[in-house]
């Protein structure tokens, strides 16, 4: 720990951007054990994630200390905010791994074809397209042969095995499963739980990648070459880093904390997605989460990007969508704690602006 420190500080003394930390020892000394939830998290079951961009920007949210749960969505918020560091702390393993997939994919695609190419392990166009529609309706279109995927997930592994993370067997035929769950539905893979009934709702690889924000403009990290190469540019850097934590945990967002306020960065957004639902479930865990939130240097313009869905949603989400998004100063909520204003999830629903 004191050496991550060290290299912290160092680093910014020397520039006004600071140098990422080292990348595997980093997930190493800052994850806590993997726990259970009950989904896949291949993809987000939030149709509506984009709806906040449109207030972060008028806001100012910007740069600085980026932290977010779950998987690719994280690469929207991202390529709007374009923070110095980010970090995506997720209770489970299987999203560290996931996580380490796309690194690979990024670094070795140069453009968003190439990308969904080897991402979905589709036979490439002969040329790059650029709106986001054709693409998306080229990709569908394209051929899937078994020796793509085999060529392309070997691509990853070996790419992977360069970063120095401590993985078993076990772990690479997961990143490989991973990778073979997309090729294997494509575009049309859906969000998916264990345990609970498969919904209409829940919405498709295709759908999110062509998600548009409250005004109706596209607004993924595929919606433009600009934004794809602001996410590329921070995974080569190492810039985006996955780590294993329970937001409630002693140990992932505690260390983030201490390495953000040496290197002298601010909190700019947390995308909690709906974690705090699940936080209230266990005694003391929303508490603990709220200090772990205290912790992290934050300002007035800190914001906490939530979801809420089904009957917490209701009068909130757009016609026809289950899922609302919310945002949240990150003092209002730490206030409302500490004055014990919040005793649930429908608390935080009631004290957030709806995302439009």
């Amino acid at each position: 720990m004191m050496r991550l420190l060290m290299v912290a500080l160092v680093s910014c003394s020397v520039a006004a951007q600071p140098a990422p930390p080292p990348f595997a020892a980093t997930i190493a000394e800052f994850s806590e054990p993997s726990g259970f939830f009950d989904t896949d998290n291949l993809i987000s079951n939030e149709r509506t994630f984009l709806h906040v961009t449109g207030p972060m920007k008028r806001q100012g949210v910007t740069g600085g200390l980026y932290i977010g749960v779950g998987p690719d969505q994280n690469f929207s918020y991202i390529a709007q905010i374009r923070p110095a560091i980010a970090f995506l702390v997720d209770i489970r393993r299987d999203n560290l791994l996931g996580h380490l997939m796309f690194r690979a994919l990024f670094e070795m695609a140069r453009t968003r074809t190439e990308y969904l190419c080897l991402w979905l392990a589709r036979t490439c166009p002969a040329r790059e397209i650029e709106s986001i529609e054709k693409l998306v309706e080229a990709i569908d279109k394209a051929p899937a042969p078994r020796e793509r995927f085999d060529a392309a997930a070997t691509a990853v592994r070996e790419r992977v095995l360069t970063y120095g993370v401590d993985l078993s067997k076990d772990d690479l035929q997961v990143i490989r499963r991973i990778h073979e769950r997309f090729a294997s539905a494509g575009l049309n893979l859906k969000f998916e739980t264990h345990g609970r009934r498969q919904q209409d709702y829940y919405p498709r690889l295709r759908e999110l990648i062509l998600g548009r924000d409250a005004g109706g403009q596209y607004a993924s990290y595929l919606a433009s070459d600009e934004r794809y190469q602001t996410v590329r540019k921070m995974q080569a850097a190492g810039r985006i880093i996955p780590v294993v934590g329970n937001l409630a945990g002693p140990q992932a967002l505690r260390r983030i904390a201490v390495y953000a306020k040496a290197n002298q960065l601010t909190l700019s957004a947390f995308y909690a997605s709906n974690v705090e639902q699940y936080l209230f479930r266990s005694r003391g865990d929303f508490g603990r989460f709220a200090g772990n939130l205290l912790a992290l240097p934050h300002t007035p313009g800190t914001v906490i990007i939530r979801s809420c869905f089904g009957l917490y949603a209701r009068g909130l989400a757009p016609e026809g969508s289950y899922s609302a998004q919310l945002l949240q100063p990150v003092e209002e909520l730490i206030a409302a704690q500490a004055r014990g204003k919040i005793s649930g999830f429908e608390d935080l629903v009631r004290l957030s602006e709806v995302g439009r």
